[in-house]
This record gives structure tokens, sequence and C-alpha cells, in this order.
């Protein structure tokens, strides 16, 4: 569900012309997710147990779903705000094609 609301928020803001703040938010997303599967990863390394840590204790207190949900819900909450902010203006539903 947050990533249905993530992605329909991006697509509704990249609709109206504002493409800079959703491509940054999907990017971050998307960063934070493949960060949780390095370091997953990287504990199992000898010697490297901490890192997996804060992933792990996540996954089991939550769930093998938390992860994204936790990411995506940040960031859909995130661009809530700014198309909140960006979309209610008058001049963001203006056309821009002013031929008569």
């Amino acid at each position: 569900m947050t990533l249905g609301a993530l992605l329909y928020l991006s697509r509704l803001l990249t609709t109206h012309g504002f493409t800079h703040a959703p491509a940054l938010v999907l990017t971050a997303t998307v960063t934070t997710e493949a960060a949780a599967l390095a370091t997953t990863f990287a504990s199992r390394l000898p010697g490297c147990a901490f890192l997996g840590t804060p992933v792990t204790t996540l996954v089991d207190t939550w769930g093998p779903g938390a992860v994204p949900a936790l990411a995506c819900g940040a960031a859909a909450a995130t661009l809530l705000l700014h198309a909140t902010r960006r979309l209610t203006r008058a001049s963001a539903h203006a056309t821009t094609d002013l031929r008569w």
C-alpha cells in the first residue's frame, strides 16, 4: 500500500511538471532499500555481524515487509507534504499553452 501511494504521488507531481522532488525521493527510497539488503549480506562476512543488527532486529520484530514499508511510507509522506504545498497553488493547474 505504501509503495502504491509513493508511486501515485510521484506520478501526480510529475504530470503537473514537478519532476525534481519525485526523482530525488524515489532515488533515496531505492538507495535505502539497497543499503538494507547490502548490510544484511555484509553481515555474513567474518567480523562484520554487527552490520546486520538493525535490519535483523527490524525484520524479527515487524516481519519481512518492514523495511520496504518504512522506506516507502516515509517517502510517500514526504511527497504528500510536497504535493500539498505545490499542487494547491492556482498556478499548478494553469495551462502553459496560450494559443488563441
